[in-house]
């Protein structure tokens, strides 16, 4: 499983940040700007400049939906062809189906595995049988080549929770989304016990665990389908190295954790807000 910069971690962050300036359109489709684009790659961009102002997002996930989570990345050039040609056509056929999205994510650091998406977004739906009718309407079937064309990278998967959750978002914290193939269900609870202590006193802020995610049923073999998937906070993403190479976690959670898991992908993000 690879890591990405863990000893340098900004210069990436600034690749990827402008890299993701090409895929700002895309936020028209939940109404945000490409100016809330360009702030964030700007406060970002160096540790001397000041933090953005601080907004605050809140998603009410259901127990009766569905939501996708999309890894994605626009090819240069094509953002116009989706503004143009696809956005208007498409998000009217997807409204009519009960769909909506909720959230964009900027990719800030890819940590483990193979996603290699420059943006992260989620989408609710009444139910992955009615995406899927939504994708068999000839309207849609028409214009979904363009969007097609447009990605250079795009995966995505189908998730359902147990539970109703309310999540609040800072576009001062960072989100980490990250999906685990399980080896040991016994192990990771170990690993878990063990981890407790640690992250309240690694010498940053304790992560905290935000989103369990499931995989939802019927979604196809091709879809992106980890056994655990899920969505933590932190304050800031390089506090996830802090904690990793601490001496504590090294000598007591890192053997449980390769132990328990077989493959992982986890990313540090961004939120966009309006």
């Amino acid at each position: 499983m690879p890591q990405y910069f863990s000893k340098n971690p900004r210069p990436r962050i600034r690749q990827l940040l402008l890299a993701a300036t090409i895929t700002a359109g895309i936020l028209s489709m939940g109404g945000y700007a490409q100016a809330n684009m360009e702030t964030h790659h700007t406060t970002m961009e160096t540790d001397k400049m000041s933090l953005p102002t601080q907004k605050f997002q809140t998603i009410n996930f259901k127990k009766d939906k569905v939501y996708e989570i999309v890894y994605f990345t626009v090819k240069p050039g094509k953002q116009k062809q989706l503004d143009e040609e696809y956005f208007p056509v498409s998000m009217p056929i997807v409204a009519e189906y009960g769909g909506k999205m909720n959230a964009m994510f900027v990719v800030t650091d890819i940590v483990k595995g193979d996603l290699e998406g420059h943006m992260v977004g989620i989408f609710e739906w009444p139910s992955l049988d009615i995406k899927n009718k939504m994708h068999e309407d000839p309207r849609f079937k028409k214009v979904a080549p363009i969007m097609q064309d447009a990605m250079s990278y795009f995966k995505t998967g189908f998730y359902e929770i147990e539970n109703d959750t309310d999540i609040t978002f800072s576009n001062r914290k960072s989100y980490e989304f990250f999906g685990a193939w399980i080896k040991s269900d016994e192990i990771l609870k170990e690993y878990f016990k063990v981890t407790g202590p640690i992250k309240k006193n690694y010498g940053r802020s304790e992560p905290k665990f935000k989103l369990a995610l499931k995989p939802a049923k019927g979604q196809g073999f091709f879809a992106y389908a980890p056994d655990m998937s899920g969505i933590v906070e932190w304050d800031k993403g390089e506090d996830y190295y802090a904690l990793t190479n601490s001496k504590e976690f090294k000598a007591q959670a890192e053997g449980l954790l390769n132990d328990s898991i077989k493959e992982m992908n986890l990313v540090q993000t961004k939120i966009l807000i309006q």
